[in-house]
């Protein structure tokens, strides 16, 4: 019997392939109708038969999946956090920042009924009591974003942690290296020391080359035993200015070497001490500029022209020139002069022999000064 349902469809049969043929015949068929072999009864688990194989009808009921009744549960717990975090109003402050009274209750007092979302239907309080209950997602704390005072502060303190670490690690560095001995490399080789030795033998220096040798020693190394040479070839280079300044017998030829020799070494050693001496060879240079252009012997006093550094002068005997050259004679071809300020070695005032026309001027020794 054929069981029909309610449309008046008549379900399809159930069918299997025939092991012979291959050719689709019913399912509850023992024998193939195409090639007539038997085909035995079907396998257990072909057997199997639901009601709608036996021409029942199947009553379906709808379920919401468990995961739409999250979904939805999520959503509706969403909506009532949103509504209330929106609806809650800022908490006023007095002058005494308390609150006032009317602010006192806060969003905890509110419930869900007040946030203005309809009540859920029967339908819909069936679909929820079928879900699985499960724990509501916590709710969403925002944190309050920082203010430009406080990013100021924050990055304030950040450059201010870095500049301590910084300056403590380098104390701590440089007192480790105090602790430790500092290998300063090879010294640097003074040569001062090897003239001052042939000098002081009696050799032949030169003198601009030792001040520039002790010079160079104290700026590469400036040691107190590099500053101490320093001190002794200065004390030489102002001793040899002064042998130059007090030669017996003396010519001017000695005072431009001396002159020479103050000059460079106040340039390399600039020294108090040097630019006074450098100031001294000077002053003796403008004063013995002196050169005798011609003499008179014919007037009574007999005359004689001078060139000095500041012009022209005429002088006779017993006349004072650059205020220290005494004129103690005046011949026909020589000119005496007496140096006040310069002693010989007997302690006498060098005399000077100056030729007309000739600008050397040489020391002679005489036993006394000429009577004026």
């Amino acid at each position: 019997m054929a069981l029909v349902n309610e449309g008046g469809f008549k379900p399809p049969e159930k069918t299997r392939m025939c092991p012979s043929c291959r050719m689709e015949i019913s399912v509850l068929a023992t024998k193939c109708r195409f090639c007539g072999e038997n085909v035995g009864r079907p396998k257990d688990e072909a057997r199997q038969m639901s009601i709608e194989d036996l021409g029942g009808e199947t009553v379906s009921h709808y379920a919401p999946s468990h995961s739409v009744m999250e979904a939805l549960e999520a959503y509706r717990t969403e909506e009532i956090l949103g509504q209330t975090q929106v609806e809650a109003p800022k908490a006023k402050t007095t002058i005494f920042r308390r609150k006032s009274k009317t602010d006192s209750e806060g969003p905890e007092t509110r419930t869900a009924s007040s946030s203005g979302l309809p009540e859920l239907d029967e339908r819909s309080k069936a679909l929820a009591s079928l879900a699985v209950p499960v724990n509501p997602p916590a709710p969403v704390i925002r944190q309050p974003q920082p203010t430009l005072m406080k990013k100021v502060g924050l990055i304030g303190s950040f450059v201010a942690a870095v500049i301590i670490l910084y300056f403590g690690a380098v104390h701590v560095t440089a007192m480790i290296r105090g602790n430790q001995p500092v290998d300063t490399g090879p010294k640097y080789q003074n040569l001062a020391p090897e003239m001052l030795v042939a000098l002081n033998a009696g050799q032949k220096v030169d003198r601009i080359k030792m001040v520039q040798a002790a010079a160079d020693a104290v700026n590469n190394d400036p040691s107190e035993e590099n500053r101490k040479i320093a001190g002794q070839v200065r004390t030489q280079v102002l001793q040899t200015i002064d042998g130059y300044l007090n030669a017996e017998p003396w010519d001017n030829s000695k005072l431009a070497d001396a002159a020479k020799l103050a000059d460079k070494a106040l340039l390399i050693d600039v020294n108090n001490v040097v630019r006074a001496k450098y100031a001294e060879v000077s002053s003796e240079q403008h004063d013995y500029h002196v050169v005798v252009n011609r003499v008179d012997v014919s007037s009574e006093p007999a005359i004689a022209l001078f060139t000095v550094a500041d012009g022209t002068v005429t002088s006779k005997k017993g006349d004072i020139l650059n205020g220290r050259f005494k004129v103690l004679e005046i011949s026909k071809n020589r000119v005496l002069l007496e140096d006040s300020r310069r002693k010989t070695s007997l302690g006498t005032n060098r005399v000077l022999e100056l030729t007309p026309g000739d600008p050397k001027i040489r020391e002679i020794k005489v036993a006394a000064s000429s009577p004026n």
